[in-house]
């Protein structure tokens, strides 16, 4: 039988930045039956970033390891590329994270984490 572990206090504790996470908006159909962009939504999360270990590179397709910039722990709910979800539904959209004004994309969220109450994620320089 596998022993759960609540990490999330222990992520809360140490969450030292403060960053921006952006989440595409789903677009709506006007009257007239065109697709109308919607502005994405912004909120403020609280997590600890460190550069990513050779480990956590090395989970990535080979084209994007070289942009591997991050690695975040949060205990907020954030959407990575291919559909990944920490929130339980598939999204197309990856969020997307702003730090000191810089844009990272949001690609490898770690499935062990689930367990744990938070999200270990690698973030992308650059809109993938």
């Amino acid at each position: 039988m596998a022993i759960l572990l609540n990490l999330a206090p222990v992520v809360a504790a140490f969450a030292s930045q403060s960053v921006t996470r952006r989440r595409a908006a789903v677009p709506t159909i006007d009257s007239a039956g065109h697709a109308v962009v919607a502005t994405p939504v912004d909120a403020t999360i609280e997590c600890v970033l460190q550069r990513p270990s050779p480990d956590a590179i090395q989970r990535l397709p080979e084209g994007l390891r070289s942009r591997a910039t991050w690695l975040m722990h949060t205990t907020a709910d954030i959407r990575g590329a291919s559909g990944q979800t920490s929130g339980g539904r598939a999204q197309a959209m990856a969020d997307q994270v702003i730090y000191n004004g810089i844009t990272y994309t949001v690609v490898d969220i770690s499935a062990q984490t689930a367990q744990g109450n938070y999200r270990r994620v690698v973030l992308l320089d650059g809109v993938a």
